[in-house]
């Protein structure tokens, strides 16, 4: 965290919609499988015994545990946090408490727009040779999007924003950046 009074950071989760809806799906099915595949083990290792059964069935919960630790964080639980500092714009991904990896960082000063991601805006926000999704939410009234253009190339970055983060944008870029008020 930074002391300056531009500086705003906001985190969202990454809701289950979308490909984020089926990647979940796929993960618990994944969970159950496993689940499926030890029962079936254990009735294959009766015919050695019960009691050979029996000694499987803590490894049940404990394999679905492990996967899980490896698994959900990485593809599943995904957070977007958004920080406006050092005049930059950083969007980071974070995949559980330990891992986190910049996915975008640039100068405010360099973006062409910034606004809402309204009908009036929708030709800037729409047309683009790269788009960086990192909405929490494809849904969400709080979406805002940046246009770069650089090297010839347009990049947009679509976001969600409270007005602390806007109002420092619109600091460090005023004549590129719109202002609409938000709920929070």
């Amino acid at each position: 965290m930074d002391g300056s009074i531009n500086y705003a950071e906001y985190t969202v989760t990454q809701k289950a919609e979308g490909k984020f809806l089926k990647r979940k799906l796929f993960w618990l099915a994944v969970y159950g499988l496993i689940i499926f595949a030890y029962i079936g083990l254990m009735v294959k290792l009766s015919n050695y015994g019960v009691l050979v059964a029996i000694l499987t069935v803590p490894f049940i919960p404990m394999t679905v545990m492990v996967v899980r630790y490896f698994t959900w964080n990485r593809f599943v639980k995904i957070e977007h946090r958004y920080e406006v500092v050092n005049a930059k714009l950083r969007i980071t991904e974070v995949y559980g408490p330990k891992r986190e990896e910049v996915v975008f960082e640039n100068l405010l000063s360099e973006f062409s727009s910034i606004g809402p991601m309204d009908e009036a805006h929708r030709e800037k926000w729409e047309n683009a040779d790269r788009i960086l999704e990192c909405r929490g939410s494809l849904k969400s009234p709080e979406s805002y999007y940046a246009r770069l253009e650089k090297d010839g190339k347009s990049i947009v970055v679509r976001f969600e924003a409270i007005n602390k983060m806007i109002k420092s944008m619109k600091f460090y870029n005023s004549s590129a950046t719109d202002v609409k008020e938000m709920r929070f």
